[in-house]
């Protein structure tokens, strides 16, 4: 996923990205339920990380 970042910290434009999943509870964990779904974008230069919320995306599963 690319697209145009500027760190609110440092002004840096380099940044690293990662998905990550949420259970959000321990009930939610425990059963298999919709886990919601973020990405992390992570400036490279001071390591300041800006968390969104994403949609999950429609696979079929």
């Amino acid at each position: 996923m690319a697209f145009e970042y500027i760190c609110m910290r440092c002004g840096n434009s380099d940044y690293e990205t990662a998905d990550f999943r949420s259970a959000g509870s321990l009930w939610d964990a425990l059963f298999p339920t919709k886990k919601k779904l973020y990405l992390a974008v992570t400036c490279t230069r001071c390591g300041y990380t800006d968390i969104y919320k994403r949609k999950p995306e429609n696979n079929g599963s």
